[in-house]
């Protein structure tokens, strides 16, 4: 993912490791694979790459 946003002129984004950000990035997956809504997805990888940037 990191490459993929690097290659597109964006910044890396750290995901935190903990249990409920675990949990947050597997949901967000589940809404793209299962409901075909990416949109949780791209909010959080967006607020990361915002937080990771402070």
């Amino acid at each position: 993912m990191n490459f993929i946003l690097l290659h597109n002129g964006y910044t890396i984004t750290n995901l935190k490791g903990d249990a409920i950000s675990k949990q947050a990035y597997y949901k967000a997956l589940e809404q793209v694979q299962v409901h075909n809504d990416p949109n949780p997805f791209y909010e959080l990888i967006v607020n990361q790459t915002i937080e990771s940037l402070r």
